[in-house]
């Protein structure tokens, strides 16, 4: 698996996306880091909310904005991604012969 690393525009490294990619199955992976901006007991009331099923209807996300520089890899990468997925897969079962 590869991994490609994609810093935010702003230079924070808190807004450092992952970008993980599977070349036998094509499959695209993406993490980004999670902050927490709340004091330690807000974020365990926050957690014990979510252990029991609330959901919050603003999400917990950030963002990264990407480098003008880094967009050609970031296109590089998912047409290769695209082009693994379009390969016509050999189906054993089903070969006729």
């Amino acid at each position: 698996m590869q991994e490609h690393f994609f810093g935010c525009k702003c230079g924070c490294l808190q807004h450092v996306t992952m970008i993980s990619f599977d070349e036998e199955c094509g499959e695209v992976y993406v993490e980004t880091f999670l902050n927490h901006y709340l004091p330690l007991w807000q974020r365990i009331k926050t957690a014990v909310k979510y252990a029991f099923g609330h959901k919050s209807p603003w999400g917990a996300y950030d963002c990264t904005i990407f480098k003008d520089n880094d967009v050609p890899k970031l296109i590089s990468l998912l047409e290769r991604a695209r082009r693994i997925t379009e390969q016509p897969q050999n189906n054993a079962t089903g070969a006729q012969g």
